[in-house]
């Protein structure tokens, strides 16, 4: 889970590396996986098309806290990590590191939003 002034890794190759969550969309104070979070860019490459300081909207993929999954098992992940978005909520970069919990894929079509992070499952090897 996720708070205000999380510090996050960002895993997508857009030019930044970490990032501090400075606002959470969604029903209560915490972030979970399939999230959306708003974070603030605290550390950056040189020469990418990000800057430091500059605020974005981002997909929470991995969250220290554990999640129970729908079979009972409980599913638990080192670090938190997100995805960049852009501006109609998909994603900036074109690969993404590292494994994404399987609770970005929607369920029964009902979240169109959802429906749009199939993409970021598209862009990375691990699915967990």
């Amino acid at each position: 889970m996720l708070s205000l002034r999380s510090y996050v890794r960002v895993v997508d190759n857009s030019g930044s590396f970490l990032g501090q969550c400075i606002g959470v969309h969604g029903a209560g104070p915490w972030a979970k996986v399939g999230d959306v979070v708003t974070i603030s860019l605290q550390g950056v490459h040189a020469n990418k098309k990000v800057s430091k300081g500059m605020v974005s909207k981002a997909i929470v993929i991995r969250t220290i806290k554990e999640a129970r999954l729908l079979v009972g098992d409980f599913l638990k992940f080192g670090e938190n990590a997100v995805v960049l978005l852009g501006p109609n909520f998909l994603p900036v970069s074109k690969r993404v590191s590292g494994p994404i919990s399987k609770e970005l894929r929607p369920r029964y079509n009902k979240n169109e939003l959802r429906a749009k992070y199939l993409r970021i499952l598209a862009l990375t090897a691990f699915i967990v």
